[in-house]
C-alpha cells in the first residue's frame, strides 16, 4: 500500500509539472498565456496561430486543436489578421511577430484585398514588386533572394499598388 501512495505521489508530480505556463508578451499591451512544451520549435514551419480568429500569439503546429468557429472577416488591429503579422521560430520557441502598422505598400496590399507574405524573387527585386509582369520572380535560386509579397484574390495581381 505504502508503494502504491509513493507511486501516486510522483505521478501526480509529474503531471502537475507538465502545466507550467510562460507568459509571452506581443506588441505593447497583449499578454497571452501559453503551456510552454507547446511553443517549441525547430523551425518557423512548426509554429501557427494559436487562436483561431484574430490570432495574437502561436503555438507549434503538434498541439493545434480544430477550429470550428465562424471568423469574423474584419481586419482587427494588433493581430496576426490580413497580414499584420506572422508566426516564427525564435530561439527554438515559436512567437508572434506582430507589425504595429504597416508599410505604405503593406497597407496598400491590404485595403486592395491581399495578404501580405514572401516570396524567393530575383535578387534585384525589392519588397512588393509588380508580379503582374513576367520576371520580378522568375529566377534561379542561386540568384534570388526572399521578399515581402502582395498575395491578391484570384485572378488578379500586385502591380506595385493595389490588387488589380
Amino acid at each position: 500500500m505504502k508503494k502504491l501512495i509513493i507511486l501516486l505521489v510522483l505521478m501526480s508530480i509529474v503531471a502537475i509539472s507538465g502545466c507550467v505556463k510562460q507568459t509571452i508578451n506581443i506588441g505593447k499591451e497583449t499578454t497571452t498565456t501559453v503551456p510552454v512544451n507547446t511553443l517549441t520549435c525547430q523551425s518557423k514551419d512548426d509554429c501557427v496561430p494559436a487562436q483561431c480568429c484574430h490570432p495574437t500569439s502561436c503555438i507549434n503546429k503538434n498541439y493545434k486543436t480544430v477550429c470550428n468557429v465562424g471568423c469574423t472577416a474584419v481586419c482587427e488591429p494588433g493581430t496576426m489578421d490580413c497580414g499584420q503579422g506572422y508566426c516564427d521560430c525564435i530561439n527554438n520557441e515559436c512567437k508572434a511577430i506582430i507589425n504595429p502598422t504597416a508599410t505604405g505598400k503593406e497597407q496598400a496590399c491590404i485595403n486592395s484585398g491581399g495578404t501580405v507574405g514572401t516570396s524567393m524573387c530575383c535578387k534585384s527585386a525589392s519588397d512588393f514588386p509588380n508580379n503582374c509582369l513576367i520576371g520580378a520572380c522568375g529566377c534561379a535560386p542561386i540568384n534570388s533572394h526572399e521578399v515581402k509579397v502582395c498575395n491578391c484574390p484570384q485572378s488578379k495581381c500586385f502591380d506595385g499598388n493595389s490588387c488589380v
